[in-house]
């Protein structure tokens, strides 16, 4: 089997970004199961969160739509992985390399 050059793959990034921005562009206006479930039942939860979290439902303190505050902090999260996974393979040799 051909080993594909990293030149080939390199359109895959990009494209899987627009296709997950796309994706939850859709999800965004959508409540997750649960959530939607809970409320279906009319369940409110009564304690308060045990911690603040950066993006709470995923949304910013901003007058920009809500699928667009969505989209970004799907990119944001993607490139903040993509980053620490640089960092963490930072100075590893590939298999079988010199």
């Amino acid at each position: 089997m051909p080993r594909r050059s990293p030149s080939n793959r390199r359109w895959l990034a990009p494209l899987g970004l627009i296709v997950i921005g796309l994706l939850s562009a859709a999800a965004a206006t959508t409540p997750d199961g649960l959530e939607w479930a809970l409320e279906r039942l009319g369940y409110t939860p009564s304690a308060e969160d045990p911690y603040r979290a950066p993006v709470p439902d995923y949304t910013w303190p901003a007058s920009l739509p809500a699928t667009l505050q969505g989209m970004l902090s799907v990119a944001g999260g993607g490139l903040l992985v993509w980053g620490l996974l640089k960092l963490m393979t930072l100075g590893r040799r590939p298999p079988g390399g010199a």
